[in-house]
C-alpha cells in the first residue's frame, strides 16, 4: 500500500525484544467521542501517536547519557523510534486500520506497538499499533476455578502506522532556513471507482489545525542571523493526519447531506453511518531529488521572507536507496484554502460506502511568485492545486437501535447515496 508498506530500504527488527511497549492505562473522556458516544474515528490515530511519542521520550530519558548528536544524525533510542530530539518525529501514514469495537465513555484502553520494519538510515520506521481494554483476571478454568493467567481483552482498533523523522537542516544558521518533515514518495493517485461519484468540498485552515508538535521543533532548528535561536515561531506549517482525517470526515458529512441529514437519517431512517477501515492514509511528500530541486535551493537562497513563506525549502536527506526516498512535504498557513475531492461508491446492498478522499491545498492564483518559485510538490491537473494527503474509508451503515449492520436502508437514503449532486465517473 501506498502509506505504511514495506519496501527495500526497510530492514527486518522483528527479533528486537526492546522494540515492543505496552502503554498505560487511559480513560476515555468526553473530548474522545462522537454524536453516537464511541471514539470518533481520528482519535484513535491521535491514540497511537500519544502511546509511540510517550515512549520515545521515556526511552529518550532512560538512554540519555548526556552526550550531543553532532553529526545531526536521527538519533535511534532503545526500542527503536527515530528521534532527532525527544518526539522528533512525525505520523505521516496508517493503513490496514480496522474498527472493531470502541472503549466506552468512562471506560480506558492500553495500546501495544510493535516494531515492524525501519529504514536501513533510520529515519523511517513502520509500527503495528493495537489498542485493547485492560486485560482483566475474571475468568474461570474447566474446574470453575479462578484463573488469573485467563485475561479477557477486548480488541478495538488496530493499524500499521508509519513514523518518520522531522528533517531539519540544522547546519544552516539563518533565518531562512526551515525545518521539514521528510515523508515517504512517490505516492500514487488513488484510482477511481467504477460507476462512482465524485463531489469536492472546500475549507479554511484554521491556526489550531496545524501541527502543535512542530512548533517547538521549528524553533529550534531556526536561527538569526547571530546564530541565537528564532523563537518567534509559534505555529508549524503541516497539517497532521489526524487532522486531515477530520477533513475527510466533513467532506463525507457534506456528501451526504450534512450534519441535519445524518441526524434525520439516524431519527427517522433509523441508520447511523461509522467508519470501519481506513487504507492508505498518508501524507503527501514533494516530487524528490534532482535538478529541479537544486534549481529551486539556488532560488531559496535569495528570496526574501514572504516568499519564503511560499517556498518549500530543500531539506530532504539522502536516504538508503537515493534522494527519492523521502521528500519534503508542502508548506500550508493559516487562512490557506484546502479541497477535498471525494470518489465514492456504494456495494453490499448499500451497506457499506467506500470513499476515496484526497486533500488538495489550493494556492493564490493572484500570487505574485514567478512560476519558478512556485512549490515544488505534487500538484493536480489544476495550476495551485496541491495534493498534501489522501485516504481510502468505508464506513458501514448501522441500525440506529441495535448497532448492528443492516443493509435495509429507506429508499430515501438510497435515493441520496446514489443521486448527490456530484459527477458521474
Amino acid at each position: 500500500s501506498s502509506s505504511s508498506s514495506s519496501s527495500s530500504n526497510y530492514k527486518n527488527n522483528n527479533n528486537d525484544a526492546s522494540s515492543t511497549f505496552t502503554s498505560p492505562e487511559t480513560m476515555v473522556y468526553i473530548e474522545d467521542t462522537d454524536a453516537y458516544g464511541v471514539m470518533y474515528n481520528s482519535n484513535y490515530l491521535r491514540a497511537y501517536e500519544r502511546a509511540l511519542f510517550t515512549f520515545s521520550i521515556d526511552n529518550d530519558n532512560s538512554n540519555d547519557d548526556g552526550n550531543e548528536n553532532s553529526d545531526n544524525e536521527p538519533r535511534t533510542v532503545v526500542g527503536g523510534v527515530v528521534s532527532l530530539s525527544r518526539g522528533g518525529w512525525s505520523l505521516v501514514g496508517a493503513t490496514h486500520q480496522k474498527f472493531k469495537a470502541s472503549p466506552p465513555l468512562g471506560g480506558s484502553f492500553v495500546i501495544t506497538g510493535r516494531l515492524v520494519d525501519r529504514s536501513a538510515d533510520g529515519w523511517s520506521e513502520v509500527w503495528d499499533m493495537v489498542m485493547t481494554s485492560p486485560a482483566t483476571a475474571t475468568s474461570t478454568n474447566d474446574d470453575n476455578e479462578y484463573d488469573d493467567s485467563i485475561k479477557d481483552i477486548v480488541v478495538y482498533n488496530s493499524a500499521m502506522v508509519t513514523i518518520v523523522a522531522n528533517g531539519g537542516a540544522s547546519t544552516r544558521t539563518n533565518e531562512q532556513q526551515t525545518a521539514t518533515i521528510l515523508s515517504p514518495a512517490p505516492i500514487p493517485y488513488l484510482e477511481e471507482l467504477p460507476e462512482s461519484i465524485t463531489c469536492e468540498h472546500q475549507f479554511i485552515l484554521q491556526r489550531d489545525e496545524f501541527d502543535a508538535g512542530m512548533s517547538t521543533i521549528l524553533s529550534e532548528h531556526q536561527h538569526h542571523e547571530d546564530g541565537t535561536p528564532l523563537r518567534s515561531i509559534t505555529s508549524s506549517p503541516y497539517v497532521p493526519i489526524r487532522n486531515v482525517l477530520n477533513f475527510f470526515e466533513r467532506s463525507r458529512s457534506d456528501f451526504l447531506g450534512g450534519p441535519d441529514m445524518l441526524r434525520r437519517m439516524q431519527t427517522e431512517g433509523k441508520i447511523v453511518w461509522v467508519v470501519i477501515r481506513i487504507d492508505d492514509c498518508c501524507l503527501i511528500g514533494g516530487s524528490g531529488g534532482g535538478d529541479g530541486d537544486d534549481k529551486m535551493t539556488n532560488q531559496v537562497e535569495g528570496a526574501n521572507k514572504g516568499e519564503l513563506d511560499k517556498i518549500q525549502h530543500s531539506a530532504a536527506r539522502d536516504a538508503g536507496g537515493g534522494s527519492d526516498a523521502y521528500s519534503n512535504r508542502y508548506q500550508c498557513h493559516p487562512g490557506q484554502n484546502v479541497l477535498v475531492e471525494t470518489n465514492a461508491k456504494t456495494s453490499r446492498r448499500n451497506m457499506l460506502f467506500e470513499c476515496r478522499q484526497t486533500l488538495y491545498a489550493l494556492e493564490d492564483s493572484s500570487s505574485s511568485l514567478s512560476s519558478s518559485l512556485k512549490h515544488p510538490c505534487d500538484r493536480g491537473d489544476d495550476e495551485g492545486k496541491v495534493r498534501i494527503a489522501q485516504a481510502i474509508i468505508t464506513i458501514m451503515a448501522l441500525d440506529a437501535d441495535t448497532r448492528r449492520p443492516t443493509s435495509n436502508i429507506p429508499d430515501w437514503i438510497v435515493d441520496i447515496l446514489e443521486g448527490h449532486d456530484g459527477n458521474r465517473v
